[in-house]
């Protein structure tokens, strides 16, 4: 197959449709954060990739305020951004994750990323 033969059929199907925007987000640059932390409490308290486990709402309010609390460490006074203060927070919890003594808590900060990514970045 020729190079004009692979452009041809790229061409005919145009442009590929765009994921849907699946964080909190919407699709905006950024969310204040008082509404990113009231989206986050009203999400689905399943844990991906945690065979059926789900958080209680009272562990996903206090794990928003902890989210609320840990981001103003990294700017993040009055909104949420998924390129800015976001990854440096995830990066700090797989730190956390790595360092954890024993293996329940491995688990348990490998749940709470997920949850955590699922929700504020949509992955």
């Amino acid at each position: 197959m020729s190079i004009n033969d692979k452009k041809q059929v790229l061409g005919q199907g145009g442009a590929k449709p765009a994921k849907p925007d699946t964080s909190i987000f919407g699709g905006k640059p950024y969310l204040t954060m008082n509404e990113a932390i009231w989206k986050l409490k009203q999400a689905s308290p399943a844990i991906p990739n945690a065979g059926g486990a789900t958080y209680s709402r009272d562990q996903i309010r206090k794990m928003a305020e902890d989210v609320k609390n840990d981001l103003r460490r990294y700017g993040a006074e009055s909104y949420m951004d998924p390129k800015k203060n976001l990854p440096k927070y995830f990066k700090d919890l797989k730190r956390k994750e790595v360092s954890a003594p024993t293996t329940a808590e491995k688990i348990e900060a490998r749940k709470k990323m997920d949850f955590l990514s699922k929700h504020l970045l949509g992955k």
